[in-house]
């Protein structure tokens, strides 16, 4: 009874933009990967797209959150060193994003991409 009362009505549509609007772009910083475990490079690789996708802000607040919730990889055997080289590298990656955010250095939509701006 109280669970037919919280339904509610849901209209899905479709948002197009223009991606080649988001001509910005920025190159992360490149990690020392001599320091960091070798099942960490595609997770890297993945923050470089998620960048490019939604953005710098987008991109820093979610590794601001993915450091605080990320784990050792000790399934793989990351060393302890390992593990805390990758935060101070995430570390870096989100100063580096909120420079060029507050430098202005980050294209038409104030450290979004078109996309982010259009949703």
């Amino acid at each position: 009874e109280e669970l037919a009362d919280c339904r509610k009505d849901t209209k899905e549509s479709i948002v197009y933009f223009d991606s080649l609007l988001d001509s910005f772009s920025t190159k992360l910083p490149e990690p020392d990967m001599t320091f960091l475990h070798k099942s960490r490079r595609k997770e890297l690789r993945q923050l470089q797209a998620l960048c490019d996708d939604v953005g710098l802000q987008v991109t820093s607040t979610y590794i601001i959150a993915l450091l605080r919730e990320i784990g050792r990889n000790e399934y793989d055997h990351e060393t302890i060193e390992q593990f805390n080289d990758l935060k101070v590298y995430l570390s870096q990656v989100v100063v580096h994003l909120n420079r060029q955010v507050d430098e202005g250095d980050c294209g038409d939509f104030s450290g979004h991409t078109e996309k982010m701006s259009t949703l």
